[in-house]
């Protein structure tokens, strides 16, 4: 299950769902809780999750901000999806590295309509320590913005609202998350369900 997105602004799938699930502070937690404190906490949980193999099918629920819930199947490496519309199952192949966040899978999707920037097989070249991830995403030019920090905190949220990741490297992204600048703690996230936890934001 999946946070609702508003853009870049708040980062949308596990960071808040994990962390919702990870910590409930109380008024104490609220004065001395950091970004750090929630990216590890939040990455220890992910660390924690069950392996998927890549070609598993994965449940997807989204409701973006504004718009209605949708459902979506995918391969946990994006290169398949499913979904319904008037009564038929729909099923999509992507060409490699071309794909995106379930949201552009109704209707006129199509797999050049949006290039993820990191392919499912290139996940295993990444940086294996959280900043030296930071300085890699931040120096190559996978997405159309105007700084260094806004394209890291995107690359890992498109990353996270793609594919189903090994459980290292998603908790690998987590932690990353606490070296970006920028990056805040938004205690007003919620998840599709509308539970209200803890997620990340960055200021742009």
């Amino acid at each position: 299950w999946k946070l609702a997105a508003a853009g870049v602004a708040i980062l949308a799938l596990a960071a808040g769902a994990i962390a919702a699930q990870a910590l409930q502070p109380g008024p104490a937690g609220r004065a001395t809780l950091t970004v750090r404190d929630l990216a590890y906490r939040a990455a220890a949980v992910a660390a924690a999750q069950p392996s998927v193999k890549p070609g598993q099918w994965v449940y997807w629920q989204e409701q973006p901000v504004g718009g209605h819930r949708f459902e979506v199947w995918t391969t946990a490496n994006s290169t398949k999806a499913a979904y319904w519309s008037h009564g038929k199952l729909h099923i999509l192949r992507a060409k490699p590295q071309f794909w995106g966040p379930p949201t552009i899978y109704q209707g006129s999707f199509t797999p050049e309509s949006f290039r993820l920037p990191v392919s499912y097989a290139g996940l295993a070249r990444l940086p294996a320590r959280p900043r030296a991830l930071v300085r890699y995403l931040g120096h190559r030019d996978l997405l159309q913005v105007s700084s260094a920090p806004e394209q890291e905190f995107g690359v890992i949220q498109l990353l996270l609202a793609s594919y189903r990741m090994p459980p290292r490297l998603t908790a690998e992204l987590y932690r990353a998350l606490a070296d970006i600048p920028g990056v805040t703690i938004d205690r007003n996230a919620a998840d599709i369900a509308g539970r209200h936890g803890i997620g990340f934001r960055q200021k742009v």
